[in-house]
């Protein structure tokens, strides 16, 4: 009878041990799948806010590539910067100048448009440079800074397309592409 009764006590530790080992199992993966769940939420959260901020930032630059093409404009530029330069080759350099800070001021920027947009931007920018320089040419540089203006806007109507229109036309339809 002793004998039974270490057999049937032996009996209960072991089945009590595997209902022990089966119990520990089941609450290990109960938890496991609800952290693994609760961290792919937490995952999808993250990835939503960083998508968010990123979206911010890339609205930040379409919206300042699109003022640095308003800053471009040769006729608005010139206009701001005549009274402060007398001479044709004083307004030249000023206006250039201001071209190329105004650039780089938003070069930063680039990391938040395609790169077909930049090429864009920059090929409006560099145009701007050369209409300087070519209306320049044609310009004394001692004549009054009004000349260089009028040859300037006679150089622009000549080419008849602005690339600086043209540049904020490719950032409205890459903005489309972001947004929608």
């Amino acid at each position: 009878m002793e004998n039974h009764f270490w057999e049937l006590l032996l009996l209960i530790v072991v089945v009590s041990g595997l209902f022990a080992l089966a119990g520990f199992f089941l609450i290990q993966q109960f938890w496991k799948k609800k952290w693994t769940h609760a961290s792919g939420l937490i995952q999808l959260e993250l990835q939503a806010s960083n998508k968010n901020a990123t979206l911010s930032l890339k609205l930040q630059a379409y919206e300042r590539f699109m003022l640095l093409c308003e800053r471009l404009s040769l006729l608005q530029l010139i206009v701001r910067l005549q009274p402060q330069n007398p001479t044709a080759k004083e307004l030249q350099w000023a206006t250039m100048l201001a071209i190329q800070q105004e650039f780089e001021h938003n070069i930063t920027q680039r990391l938040y448009i395609s790169e077909s947009l930049w090429k864009i931007i920059t090929l409006a920018k560099d145009n701007a440079l050369r209409t300087v320089q070519a209306s320049a040419e044609k310009t004394p540089p001692d004549a009054p800074s009004s000349e260089l203006a009028k040859n300037v806007y006679a150089l622009i109507q000549e080419q008849g397309v602005d690339p600086l229109e043209t540049a904020q036309a490719a950032i409205r339809e890459e903005i489309k592409t972001v947004i929608f």
